[in-house]
């Protein structure tokens, strides 16, 4: 969208290795069944994913972070990239799933 149409754009992944939502679901519905037990959920992500070469293949300025501290200076570089035209995928690596 942003490349076809020129609407540059800062967009955050924040990246746990996984899908909450099917975790959650679990949990909801069997709190004390099998896959609570063993912490096994089926909701795990490819930890590697690089979303942000994906972002770069399309034109956009694209970062990873990991360090909480490093968050600011990584939204003010992306935010000034957005400011310049173009769009900004921030890639934030959080606690795991």
């Amino acid at each position: 969208m942003a490349q076809q149409y020129g609407l540059p754009h800062l967009s955050i992944v924040l990246d746990n290795s996984g899908w909450s939502a099917v975790k959650q679901s679990t949990l909801r519905v069997f709190p004390h069944g099998d896959a609570n037990a063993a912490n096994e959920f089926e909701a795990e992500l490819a930890p590697q994913v690089a979303f942000t070469k994906v972002a770069e293949a399309f034109g956009a300025y694209a970062e990873t972070v990991g360090d909480p501290a490093g968050v600011p200076a990584a939204i003010a570089r992306c935010a000034k990239e957005v400011r310049g035209g173009r769009t900004a995928l921030l890639h934030a690596r959080v606690t795991r799933l």
